[in-house]
């Protein structure tokens, strides 16, 4: 089994993309967010969550696919999203916390993921996400947060053998098929 995982600023396109991969082509998929009883949570309602449930999420997404049938599941982002949300709080013990859990799966799980990083820039993911800008509430309306992350994502899959980069600009018909074309093409 083969975890296709999608990773990418906010407004990419991940979550369109999956459930749209997963509609057509009919393969299992996992949410962004789980709680404990394995049921999707939306971002906007993890408002005050503690970093703990994101990382405990995280194994539950990666174990929960793994008992999923089918030679591919496609995963709302994976524990490189949690550990790039963490670089960007400047808390050095949540941020030690967040590379031991990171690690940790990534020991158990990696070897059967590919990563897809549909890549934008910071403006593209204000706009299509529509920010107020710095909005206290939301660590995703700094420009420095996202462009943080960018470059985690950058640093992180730049020689990694198992990502593929999407540039993200693109027409979404044009990535869509693209990456139709490699799930078929790679994993069936």
């Amino acid at each position: 089994m083969t975890l296709i995982i999608f990773e990418g600023l906010p407004g990419a396109g991940k979550t369109t993309l999956i459930h749209q991969l997963s509609k057509e082509l009919k393969l299992p998929m996992v949410e962004e967010i789980l709680d404990k009883d394995l049921k999707s949570i939306l971002p906007k309602d993890t408002k005050g969550f503690s970093e703990n449930f994101f990382f405990n999420s995280d194994k539950l997404k990666y174990s929960n696919a793994k008992e999923k049938e089918g030679k591919i599941v496609l995963i709302d982002r994976g524990v490189f999203s949690t550990w790039a949300y963490n670089a960007c709080l400047n808390n050095k013990d949540i941020l030690r916390q967040a590379k031991s859990s990171a690690k940790k799966i990534l020991k158990k799980y990696n070897s059967n993921c590919i990563y897809i990083y549909i890549k934008i820039d910071v403006k593209t993911s204000l706009f299509r996400k529509k920010k107020k800008i710095n909005d206290s509430l939301d660590m995703w309306s700094f420009k420095e947060n996202l462009k943080k992350t960018e470059e985690f994502y950058d640093r992180k899959f730049k020689n990694m053998k198992n990502v593929i980069i999407i540039d993200g600009l693109k027409n979404y018909n044009t990535i869509f098929e693209k990456l139709k074309m490699i799930l078929l093409e790679k994993f069936t």
